[in-house]
């Protein structure tokens, strides 16, 4: 159907929206690796999982890990607002879904 098509081409979206932490790295400068050629993920040195505070900075949006301390209905649709590029059946499914059988959701809210 047309939500699968469009979740599978956008993947990387959904699992943007719904992850607990950033990902940071340097990214690879050599020219052998620039170019209008399929590029490939290297880690070159180090490779960090940002965990930020809980709470919001000041002026800032509710991401990542802070908004699963929140109601289900609430946190999804921050989800959606920092997000606007997918598709909200699709979201508040996999949003369902992490819910219903991450342990460490509910762990979080009573932490």
């Amino acid at each position: 159907d047309a939500d699968s098509k469009y979740f599978q081409k956008d993947i990387w979206k959904y699992n943007s929206a719904l992850s607990f932490t950033c990902f940071k790295y340097s990214p690879d400068q050599r020219a052998a690796c620039l170019g209008p050629r399929i590029q490939c993920f290297q880690i070159h040195g180090k490779l960090y999982h940002v965990q930020g505070s809980l709470n919001p900075l000041p002026d800032h949006q509710l991401q990542f890990a802070q908004l699963f301390l929140y109601d289900f209905h609430f946190a999804n649709n921050m989800r959606q607002r920092n997000n606007i590029n997918i598709v909200a059946e699709i979201l508040h499914a996999l949003t369902n879904i992490l819910y219903n059988i991450n342990c460490f959701i509910n762990l979080s809210k009573i932490a």
